[in-house]
């Protein structure tokens, strides 16, 4: 593994996971303008296999100042690990300590519907996957990598993140099942997830957009999206955590707002 990682620093702990793939790039560029000039210190953004996030980052890390941009989360099927690398360290270039590299397995069924591809031992998978993003030679933009997180929930894979990567992006996690998991997440990355400030359970913005966590299963199905709803009955999350945005290095909340029409 390339010895030298990019530094991030978070302008605040607080940040917001929002997924904004069926707005326009200029429109969601102004709602991460808008984020940040709300005080939130990250914005992470998911792929779902209709736009490449690695693009959409580059757009929201050109439109903001101080904001980090991550993924959340890059789906490693969607392209070769060293592509991945390779674009992780370009942005990083492009916008030093301001583009963190969420990756994730994924799920069975969209990895074998969307991709037509086989979804076997994702550990392995995974693990694989990161050897050969760390066999990008360091030519590659002064060999400075890109700070890696993986999409972690169960105990394999957390450890997998402390030991090839430098965190967990534990996503939907409820603060009732956070605490198991914090020993797990301190010994592995030396972070654990954090919780939001009251003040930012819920904000709302100029421009009618609000912000919130959830404390259960239910609360999501009820206040969120349908595709929320549905990612929480997926054989991955069912088996391993309910609904809640928690990070290793800070607190992420999600940003709802409907498109543009």
């Amino acid at each position: 593994m390339t010895a030298e990682r990019a530094r991030i620093d978070f302008p605040s702990r607080i940040g917001v996971w929002w997924g904004g793939t069926a707005w326009p790039m200029p429109a969601a560029q102004e709602v991460a303008r808008e984020i940040e000039s709300l005080g939130y210190g990250s914005l992470f953004i998911p792929e779902i296999g209709l736009k490449d996030c690695l693009v959409e980052s580059a757009a929201l890390l050109e439109a903001t100042d101080k904001l980090v941009i991550g993924t959340g989360i890059a789906n490693i099927h969607a392209r070769l690990p060293t592509v991945a690398e390779g674009g992780g360290r370009t942005l990083n270039a492009l916008h030093p300590g301001r583009f963190v590299l969420g990756l994730g397995v994924s799920h069975g069924p969209l990895v074998q519907n969307a991709f037509g591809l086989s979804y076997d031992k994702p550990l392995a998978t995974m693990r694989t996957y990161l050897e050969r993003m760390a066999a990008l030679p360091d030519f590659i933009e002064g060999g400075v990598r890109p700070t890696r997180v993986l999409a972690a929930l169960g105990p394999k894979m957390i450890e997998l993140s402390g030991t090839m990567a430098d965190g967990a992006h534990p996503y939907l996690v409820t603060p009732s099942r956070a605490p198991p998991r914090a020993k797990s997440w301190a010994r592995t990355s030396g972070s654990c997830p954090s919780r939001p400030s009251p003040s930012a359970r819920t904000r709302r913005s100029s421009s009618a957009g609000h912000i919130c966590t959830w404390r259960s299963t239910r609360a999501c199905r009820t206040t969120g999206t349908p595709g929320y709803a549905r990612d929480s009955t997926t054989p991955t999350w069912s088996r391993a955590a309910p609904i809640g945005w928690r990070a290793a290095s800070s607190a992420w909340v999600r940003w709802s707002r409907p498109p543009p029409r």
